[in-house]
């Protein structure tokens, strides 16, 4: 009776391990993914099919590190947007500046620069008009400072000069990226009265606030970038440059990859997750849209690039133990029957 008893436990542990390890996996909120653009040769929103713009001559190259990127080539450049940069400088241009209609967002950006440069972008989403506001803006800028760099910073912008509101801003602070480096840069924003800005590098966390400056945090709900425009219509999802048409913010010289951005403001282990989530290798592994046999059939519409992580397999450290614990179950067992 006793031995029945044992193994009735062993069955219910061993349903119980495979949940549990499943748990631990932090999985990737895909569902509220707005916009995804892997670089594969194309500037291409996999969530929505719409497509961005690059101006004056940026490109996609291979990388040895990270597959085809965008390259943001201002070799011998020192442009700024005051300087006509819009019109000689490299950037790139989203489908959309892709901002969050809520409290929460995260924005994830992977980057090498060739150059240090003065308030270079590595993604400027909003509005900065010149002469005054509204100013309503996020960016991850590499290299904030004088020229050569002082920071990394991610901001959340909002100075609407017309309604007489002073500027105000959540700057996270961080060391300024180095020169033929890559970086992943995660800026995630949660207004819960609670919750600070926080800035991930490579995994880091970075909070908003700065001893060094008198910058007191301020709780800007991506809503509000968003509210800026009329039908809340943003102007900008820029690359490599600043959302400021009249300004000393210099272009970026350097590599783009991946970009995500969600609806959501992201744990530090979804974070983690993304990090090493491989969003170009989905995009291959997804099915091409059916074709019609007969050409009275209806094409089935080509269904958006899924970035679906793969499967997370039992954890070896519980299913060493689950191991360890049916054997001393069976030497149990085993004298009992002696």
């Amino acid at each position: 009776m006793k031995i029945k008893k044992i193994i009735s436990v062993l069955v219910i542990c061993a349903f119980l391990a495979i949940p549990l390890s499943i748990s631990v996996y932090a999985a990737i909120p895909l569902d509220n993914m707005i916009a995804m653009y892997n670089m594969e040769n194309e500037l291409k929103n996999s969530v929505s099919g719409a497509s961005g713009k690059l101006w004056n001559g940026a490109s996609f190259v291979n990388d040895p590190d990270r597959g085809n990127v965008l390259h943001i080539n201002n070799d011998g450049m020192d442009l700024t947007n005051d300087q006509g940069a819009l019109d000689e400088g490299q950037w790139a241009e989203l489908a959309d500046p892709h901002i969050a209609d809520g409290n929460e967002m995260t924005i994830s950006v992977w980057f090498k620069l060739k150059e240090l440069r003065n308030w270079a972008r590595a993604i400027d989403l909003g509005d900065g008009e010149p002469g005054g506001g509204p100013d309503r803006f996020l960016n991850i800028s590499p290299t904030a400072g004088t020229a050569g760099g002082t920071y990394m910073i991610g901001t959340v912008n909002e100075n609407d000069g017309e309604l007489g509101v002073p500027n105000t801003r959540d700057r996270v602070w961080a060391d300024p990226a180095e020169e033929g480096k890559w970086y992943h840069a995660v800026l995630v924003i949660k207004i819960d009265g609670t919750s600070p800005n926080i800035l991930y590098v490579d995994g880091v966390p970075h909070k908003s606030g700065h001893a060094d400056l008198d910058e007191d945090p301020a709780e800007i709900p991506p809503s509000h970038i968003l509210a800026a425009s009329p039908n809340k219509t943003l102007r900008n999802g820029y690359l490599g440059r600043s959302s400021f048409e009249a300004n000393a913010d210099q272009m970026m010289n350097g590599y783009i990859s991946d970009i995500a951005i969600f609806d959501v403001a992201l744990t530090a282990d979804q974070v983690a997750e993304l990090r090493n989530h491989n969003f170009k290798a989905a995009a291959e592994a997804a099915p091409a849209p059916a074709e019609a046999v007969a050409p009275e059939a209806p094409v089935p519409a080509p269904a958006a690039v899924s970035a679906t992580p793969a499967p997370r397999t039992a954890d070896p450290i519980i299913l060493i133990a689950l191991g360890s614990l049916i054997s001393a179950a069976g030497v149990t067992i085993a004298r009992k029957r002696k």
